[in-house]
């Protein structure tokens, strides 16, 4: 915004190429253009993927389908539909004060009813208390013989399968819920069984993917159902036949995998205010036994995260951009580090590597900003892959992330997570001038972390001159 130049630089190949395209947005025309471009090429498959009746007979979409987790239990071997509570959503926002919702009883029927009342099944008659947790600690009890086990066991034993049980249909502004026809059963389902999809890789032991390991997922490509796997597949492909500028396809390229967080086996569905929550939520990889799998392109303004949710929040970015810039910003990379340093003569430098080494002259700097890895707190890396895998770039361990893993053992030792943020420092000591700053962020629970922050700050010869504490 002030005509200064800014040096960008991230380990993480997904910050590093998420960084270029958003600086190197095009004029929003440009990019509105590409994005018209790109619909057509896919208006029909996106038909045959999403389009439905109303229960009136109106033509729409199908904005979310709504699976529930099913598995067998282990002692007596009966099948199971493993909801999570009994209140499955409300049919308006909480703040409607309306009572109507989709329930589940205790064998996992569902129903119409109200979350203010106790009612009856009306097909095995046991009754459905609105308020019940039905998995709660991740444990889950048979209805049949009263064995209770946990979820992960459930996924070790007979494994986890996943039934379509819901439908949210989109119509213009109205929204309603109802049971999935027969039409949209094989459109959620058996249309895709044949579709060749490409094998996303391995998920791999961590601290955050442990939850998915356990709960059965084995493959990147287990979290998506077909139909979300077949679309977005489409679509990638889709972009290299868009004719548009290099800037305008990354920005429909970063929309498309960006989509991808919103994994239609993984995602949570808030059943009080009606929206999806992406897979990541809270830096933390969810599980549920009850998730939507969204419209990949989105139903009209209806659906979080949707490509058409975010090629519109591209569309404002870039208005915004250009609007306090007044041009287009000259930006270069994502280089590497062993790049040569050369001249900086464009607005944006941006860098893939560790911050151990810059490619920035000695005392060239008025100012570094950042805000570190905070130790154990978040696993940049694992939680990544989502994005990584879709997009092609790398999904090698990031063996130098200024953080720490116990499960992995990387940076494990408080000493080992200290020496890498010290050499850090000490880069943006040598790459600052002798009246530069230093600002940063930082939070932990642990005061071995905060030591270790303070310890590398010293070492590398910084010192305090102000701070703010935000509670």
């Amino acid at each position: 915004m002030r005509g200064q130049q800014v040096y960008a630089q991230d380990i993480n190949p997904w910050a590093a190429e998420g960084l270029s395209a958003m600086l190197s947005l095009p004029k929003p025309g440009e990019l509105r253009d590409a994005a018209i471009a790109l619909h057509s090429s896919v208006r029909g498959l996106l038909e045959r993927a999403y389009g439905t009746s109303l229960s009136d007979g109106r033509a729409g979409q199908v904005a979310h389908t709504y699976r529930v987790a099913t598995g067998h239990c282990s002692k007596c071997q009966e099948p199971r539909r493993l909801f999570p509570y009994a209140t499955l959503t409300l049919l308006k926002r909480k703040e409607r004060g309306q009572t109507e919702a989709y329930l589940a009883c205790p064998e996992g029927h569902i129903q119409m009813g109200h979350v203010d009342v106790c009612e009856p099944c009306l097909t095995c008659g046991r009754t459905i208390n609105p308020s019940a947790l039905y998995t709660p600690g991740r444990n889950s009890t048979c209805h049949a013989c009263g064995h209770t086990e946990r979820l992960s066991d459930i996924a070790a034993g007979s494994g986890l399968g996943w039934e379509v049980v819901l439908v949210q249909r989109v119509c213009g502004g109205e929204r309603e819920f109802g049971l999935p026809t027969e039409a949209e059963l094989e459109q959620a389902e058996g249309l895709w069984k044949d579709a060749d999809l490409p094998d996303l890789g391995l998920i791999p032991p961590g601290r955050e993917t442990s939850v998915l390991r356990r709960h059965g997922y084995q493959h990147w490509n287990d979290l998506y159902p077909r139909r979300q796997q077949a679309v977005l597949q489409s679509l990638l492909g889709r972009l290299d036949t868009v004719e548009a500028s290099e800037p305008a396809k990354r920005a429909l390229r970063a929309a498309v995998v960006g989509s991808v967080e919103f994994a239609g086996h993984l995602c949570r569905w808030d059943r009080w205010y009606l929206k999806c929550n992406d897979a990541t939520a809270a830096h933390r990889f969810n599980f549920t036994t009850f998730a939507p799998e969204p419209n990949v392109w989105g139903a009209g303004s209806v659906g979080r995260g949707t490509v058409t949710r975010r090629l519109k929040g591209l569309e404002r970015a870039t208005r915004w951009l250009h609007a306090v810039t007044g041009h287009d910003l000259a930006v270069a990379g994502p280089l590497t580090p062993g790049a040569e340093a050369g001249p900086f003569t464009e607005d944006v430098r941006i860098v893939e590597g560790s911050s151990e080494s810059m490619l920035l002259a000695d005392g060239s700097v008025h100012l570094v900003l950042t805000d570190p890895p905070y130790h154990d707190d978040v696993q940049y890396d694992e939680l990544s892959l989502l994005f990584r895998v879709w997009s092609g770039l790398s999904a090698a361990p990031l063996a130098d992330e200024a953080t720490s893993n116990a499960v992995t053992g990387h940076n494990a030792d408080y000493s080992e997570y200290g020496a890498l943020l010290r050499r850090i420092f000490l880069e943006c000591r040598r790459v600052l001038r002798g009246d530069g700053r230093l600002m940063f962020s930082y939070a932990n629970r642990d005061p071995r972390a905060w030591l270790a922050v303070f310890e590398a700050l010293e070492e590398s010869g910084f010192h305090a001159v102000g701070y703010t504490t935000l509670h």
